[in-house]
């Protein structure tokens, strides 16, 4: 069983948070503006990298911080 990596979230889950698709996400994530890392078929967010592109005030509204 592979384990979460510390410090990032599921595409899944930040397309949830934030009420969009995960397609969303991912073109975030093919375009740089935010970074992240795959696992096998998963695709994960660095929370870091989330919070510098959706600033810290938003950030705190969506729970991420």
């Amino acid at each position: 069983m592979i384990s979460k990596p510390d410090g990032y979230v599921t595409a899944k889950y930040v397309a949830a948070k934030l009420g969009t698709n995960v397609s969303t996400i991912y073109r975030w994530l093919d375009s740089g503006q935010i970074t992240g890392m795959r696992v096998g078929k998963l695709r994960y967010v660095k929370i870091e990298s989330l919070i510098g592109y959706l600033g810290p005030d938003a950030a705190k509204a969506f729970s991420f911080v």
